[in-house]
């Protein structure tokens, strides 16, 4: 929701731009932009939250579940990305695994932009090791190989 400051700020810019030097102008014109942008950050916040409330339950193989949200205004989106970490039991006898999931997903179009999959592995017996395994790492249909990678690429949704 708009604040009374923002409406404000929009009559004293309408009624006085004609009356501004191109200076003042130009001020008043990033103070109104600011504003506006401040207001959707605040609206795609607190969509996200109910989003991944809605979308993402935690359950008993749940180790780590969070999200961060970012309005765009380059690609004027409202964007959520989801990490989940949950016990797997993918490893043989002796060891212990759990998948990490990462999501882009659009909180309005609900839609998924990007998607990221690895397994880690433990083993205690008979010595000890450890592994990980890219299942999927897909970002606006472009290919990754890696959880770098995938961080990258998604960063120019995250960042404005």
């Amino acid at each position: 929701m708009v604040n009374s400051g923002f409406f404000a700020i929009r009559r004293a810019y309408a009624s006085t731009s004609r009356l501004l030097s191109p200076i003042a102008l130009r001020a008043l014109q990033r103070i109104v932009r600011v504003a506006v942008d401040y207001d959707l950050q605040t609206k795609c916040a607190k969509n996200a939250q109910t989003w991944f409330r809605e979308n993402w339950p935690a359950d008993k193989d749940t180790i780590l579940l969070n999200f961060t949200a970012h309005y765009s205004a380059e690609f004027n989106k409202c964007v959520i990305l989801v990490e989940y970490h949950y016990n797997s039991r993918l490893a043989a006898p002796g060891g212990e695994s759990w998948t990490n999931d990462m999501n882009l997903c659009d909180v309005y179009e609900n839609s998924k932009y990007a998607q990221f999959d690895e397994n880690h592995y433990t083993y205690w017996k008979p010595k000890y090791s450890t592994g990980d395994e890219v299942i999927s790492c897909t970002v606006s249909r472009k290919q990754c190989k890696t959880g770098e990678e995938f961080n990258n690429l998604v960063s120019q949704y995250m960042t404005d």
